[in-house]
């Protein structure tokens, strides 16, 4: 696949299985209207809340892959349901956080990143940059 949006395209689903690239991965499936299978984890509950979106992902608790097993299944025994219910996520998130708060959410990220990865003379030039 020549990017993530290709596979997203092409994929049924979206498995998650803990908070290594959450912030990167789930929203772009989110964006994808990807059902979502997910690790029952602080940062995803963080992020998807404890609300009524909470009941359009399927979760599974990370240490016990019995779980994983039946929230696959579930997605895939009614596909077309988990994908309505993937696109009601999509708007409802939408909603919640519009398109600006996720634009700002990635560009602090990229920002923390840069900043732990780069020098002090880099550090400085993405400060005057802002």
């Amino acid at each position: 696949f020549g990017s993530m949006d290709d596979i997203m395209i092409a994929a049924d689903l979206m498995v998650h299985a803990g908070d290594e690239g959450f912030e990167s991965q789930v929203p772009r499936a989110i964006m994808a209207a990807l059902p979502l299978v997910i690790a029952k984890t602080r940062t995803a509950l963080e992020f998807i809340g404890e609300t009524p979106e909470t009941d359009l992902v399927h979760w599974f608790e990370p240490d016990q892959p019995q779980t994983l097993q039946a929230a696959v299944k579930g997605v895939l025994r009614d596909h077309d349901a988990a994908r309505k219910n993937a696109e009601s996520l999509r708007r409802q998130l939408l909603r919640r956080h519009p398109r600006e708060e996720f634009n700002d959410r990635y560009a602090t990220l990229f920002r923390k990143l840069v900043e732990a990865k780069s020098s002090p003379v880099t550090r400085r030039v993405a400060e005057a940059s802002e």
